[in-house]
């Protein structure tokens, strides 16, 4: 027990710089966990429906899908910390006008739109860096400890934050827990600022030049390319199943503001749990263990769609989550080790946009889903969407193949931009 104690807690007793990182990380974890569905009860009091909570996650993702490319390559070059820090105030401005809005009564789904869509072009810059920071800061032979530990303590402070934020939302109204939001981010950056990640090591280029080396890096190996491809249309049935018809559905049927952070609530205890796992248990057969840690996200959409009670949705949503989890820290993991850290935040992009390049395409047929199928119907297919989209890479040998190497060494071997990688065979 000693032992396993040890190895789980060896990056905050290694590194002085993760353990700042980490301080930051649960700063902002805690206020988001506040302030989740707060924007999207918002869209609903002032009447936008489902359509109004698709409207704005198109103007937020397809927004970040646009700009991933060019902050990829700008994690890559400008300091990430710089990088960091500077998109944490910005949130906490975001944050601030929000909450005017909804304490003035004056919020509606364009302003809501425009602000979700700034938060987003902020994220696609912020996603990359945060990856490539951790890389930065432990070993490699930590790195599984590190990506778990981060998540566990992120998905940890929304547990208690969701519940907390419903509360909040039907007691003082959305302005309180979007105004706690905004004050977490503040906070975040000031510890951020304090994180010391070292300076990039890499050869001077042009800044379209490592634009353009996204490309070679998206298909220089075969399971990459595959699973992002995939992930995006599970990723598209998520967002449109359990983001916007079943809020929508928990809210009419399930008991409104105060049963969706509940759920919320059951999404972040899922996620721990998963997080758990991946510490106690090392995910060797890394390309199993991500894509069979995705197809609990089909529960949600079809328990719901069942007409399941709320604490069997609930249930459904934390098995989703804790699947998601393990999924997510082993990808990560071979991310981290199959490319070198000057590439991190390139492949990060790759994978973010990979994976929500669909998702904008689908809300606007959100209206045309529910007026074909039903609001019980259109979840029902999203579940059907997301078991295809889990399952679907593993009929590709390379993605069966993905193993995480069992090495103490702290380099990680160049990427190949052949097509010719280890696991293309």
């Amino acid at each position: 027990m000693r032992a396993q104690s040890s190895r789980i807690t060896a990056p905050l007793r290694t590194s002085r710089g993760y353990r700042r990182y980490y301080a930051s990380m649960v700063a902002n974890a805690l206020g988001s966990g506040i302030a989740t569905g707060a924007v999207s009860m918002t869209i609903l009091d002032t009447g936008g429906g489902a359509t109004g909570i698709a409207m704005l996650l198109l103007a937020q993702v397809g927004t970040q899908v646009l700009l991933m490319p060019v902050s990829g390559a700008a994690a890559d070059r400008v300091p990430r910390r710089l990088l960091l820090v500077g998109s944490l105030v910005v949130f906490g401005v975001i944050g601030a006008a929000q909450t005017v809005l909804a304490a003035t009564d004056t919020a509606s789904v364009a302003a809501l739109a425009v602000l979700g869509a700034v938060t987003f072009a902020v994220s696609s810059f912020i996603l990359p860096a945060q990856e490539g920071v951790v890389r930065s800061l432990v070993s490699l032979e930590h790195l599984r400890e590190a990506n778990a530990l981060a998540k566990l303590t992120r998905y940890s402070a929304t547990i208690v934050g969701p519940s907390v934020g419903g509360v909040l939302v039907a007691a003082f109204g959305t302005s309180v827990t979007l105004g706690v939001d905004a004050v977490s981010y503040y906070a975040a950056a000031a510890l951020m600022a304090r994180v010391p990640v070292p300076a990039l090591k890499r050869s001077p280029t042009m800044f379209r030049t490592d634009v353009a080396e996204m490309w070679t890096i998206a298909v220089s190996r075969r399971w990459l390319w595959v699973n992002v491809l995939a992930g995006a249309f599970g990723v598209a049935c998520w967002h449109i199943g359990y983001g916007i018809v079943g809020i929508t559905y928990v809210r009419a049927h399930l008991g409104g503001p105060a049963a969706w952070g509940a759920v919320a609530s059951c999404l972040g205890g899922g996620m721990v749990a998963g997080a758990v796992v991946s510490l106690v248990w090392p995910p060797v057969r890394a390309g199993w263990r991500n894509n069979l840690g995705c197809v609990p996200m089909l529960l949600p959409d079809a328990l719901m769609a069942l007409r399941a009670p709320l604490w069997a949705v609930g249930a459904g949503v934390a098995a989703a989550a804790a699947g998601m989890s393990i999924a997510a820290v082993a990808w990560r993991a071979i991310l981290q080790q199959e490319f070198p850290d000057a590439q991190q935040g390139r492949v990060s992009a790759v994978a973010w946009t990979g994976e929500l390049v669909i998702a904008p395409l689908g809300y606007p047929v959100v209206p045309v889903l529910l007026s074909a199928f039903g609001t019980r119907g259109t979840l029902a297919v999203c579940s059907a969407g997301m078991a295809l989209g889990a399952l679907a890479p593993l009929t590709v040998p390379s993605c069966r193949r993905l193993r995480l190497h069992t090495t103490t060494s702290k380099t990680v071997p160049a990427a190949r931009t052949d097509g010719a990688g280890r696991n293309d065979r």
